[in-house]
């Protein structure tokens, strides 16, 4: 079978198949019914491929249901077995989709062409089970997805050493980029969703639900060069981002287990950048997505930070609440500052020595501003100002810098140094993240600087 483009009478889909067996064709529900009815329809070794071309589509105002079909289509069952399929792009003949050893099988398959207007769904089926090896997708123009193996049956989805990852080495992308962006390569060892569920549901909305997930060692790599232009888009906060989705989704739970982060910045020319590194992540969502009206998603987050404490983070907001208002708190157990010099020396030409022996915050956020309040049991605390282009203390700046700066807590009775900070202002082109890092900022110049009590 193929089929040739309209507008350019270039090839757009070609299929062929070894074996196509269609079985107890209704001729009377064909005729008479306008409705396509078989017991079973089976295709062996079928390698299709279709060409995406870059034409817009034309208007067609004749099918007034909203369907995408005329006539209804009932199929008992369907088995494809041993197949491949590919979508590319027909300009650059880039890969969108490649599947291959592709084997389904759906039972009791059903179109209704006016399920617009019987406030039902386009596509249904009591159930399906699938299995493919070598899977990939185009993400973006930038990054492409892979996968070894997946799997979908009794409702059970795993998909099989997962990928993520810029197609560009590092240096390479900072070249072909026009505004910054980053730099991924995540990969995984497994990611399973149970009582997983996907398709067209009601007023032409596609969705995906899953009771649970999970994403097992997981090791993220993140990394943005700070010298590519910077974008003044606005960034919205993740809530926005779930209700603006343009499908339905929603995960009852999702867990990270046994995970690595690690997210590096280069801000000079001559330098690696700096790097922040999360080891042994724990993470555990709960109402990941859109659907679940007026319920809060909460994030755990669990953390060595920096390979050397503990980091315990609660993440919380409503996705259904326009506001975005969020609350962003953690504790942090005894960490040496000198560990934080990796990513601080190279980016803002600083070191840090002394201890927080521990440090509590909370951030209460929207949009625009966040309120902190911070508290910090520290000793031997000093800022080593640099100089420029070498890792040789500046004793001027350094001095001067640590004549404000407290070096320990010990003065106040409850060892603590508290720091209060309202409307610390975001840049909304930047990611919550960066926000987050902002208000932590501010909380700790506060303590340090101020006198350590607690603002009333």
């Amino acid at each position: 079978l193929k089929v040739y483009n309209n507008d350019s009478s270039q090839l757009q889909m070609s299929v062929h198949a070894h074996k196509i067996e269609a079985k107890s064709l209704s001729y009377f529900n064909l005729i008479v019914r306008d409705k396509i009815k078989l017991k079973g329809l089976a295709l062996d070794h079928v390698d299709g491929q279709y060409i995406q071309f870059n034409t817009a589509p034309k208007t067609d105002n004749t099918n007034k249901n909203g369907g995408l079909f005329d006539s209804k289509v009932s199929i008992g069952k369907i088995t494809i077995k041993d197949s491949k399929l590919k979508i590319k792009e027909h300009q650059v003949d880039t890969l969108v989709l490649g599947v291959n050893d592709l084997n389904l099988e759906i039972i009791n398959f059903k179109i209704n062409p006016n399920w617009a207007n019987n406030d039902d769904s386009l596509m249904t089926y009591d159930g399906i089970s699938c299995s493919s090896r070598n899977i990939k997708i185009k993400a973006s123009p930038y990054d492409d997805i892979s996968v070894d193996k997946m799997i979908f049956k009794d409702d059970r989805l795993i998909m099989s050493e997962f990928e993520l990852k810029t197609k560009y080495t590092r240096d390479s992308l900072s070249r072909i980029l026009k505004t910054e962006r980053d730099h991924f390569d995540i990969t995984t060892d497994s990611i399973v969703f149970n009582a997983f569920n996907i398709g067209m549901g009601k007023s032409n909305r596609f969705y995906v639900s899953a009771d649970s997930a999970q994403i097992l060692n997981p090791s993220i790599k993140v990394f943005r060069d700070k010298l590519v232009n910077d974008s003044y888009t606005i960034r919205p906060l993740y809530g926005k981002m779930l209700r603006d989705l343009g499908i339905d989704l929603g995960i009852d739970q999702l867990k990270i287990s046994n995970g690595m982060l690690s997210y590096s910045e280069k801000v000079k020319a001559k330098s690696k950048g700096g790097q922040l590194d999360f080891y042994e992540l724990n993470t555990r969502i709960e109402r990941l997505g859109n659907i679940y009206e007026k319920d809060t998603t909460t994030i755990n987050f669990k953390a060595d930070f920096m390979g050397r404490t503990h980091l315990d983070i609660n993440w919380k907001f409503i996705v259904q609440n326009p506001s975005d208002d969020f609350s962003f708190s953690g504790e942090l157990d005894y960490f040496k500052v000198e560990e934080i010099s990796r990513f601080t020396r190279p980016n803002l030409n600083v070191d840090f020595k002394g201890e927080l022996k521990k440090t509590y915050f909370n951030i209460n956020g929207n949009p625009y501003y966040s309120d902190i309040d911070l508290q910090v049991n520290f000793e031997d605390f000093q800022v080593i100002v640099l100089r420029k282009n070498s890792r040789e203390r500046n004793k001027f700046w350094s001095g001067l810098v640590n004549m404000i700066v407290s070096t320990d807590s010990d003065k106040n009775p409850n060892h603590f140094y508290h720091g209060n900070v309202n409307k610390v202002e975001r840049d909304r082109t930047k990611s919550i993240f960066n926000f987050v890092w902002k208000s932590l900022e501010a909380g700790f110049l506060s303590a340090m600087i101020g006198n350590g009590k607690k603002k009333k």
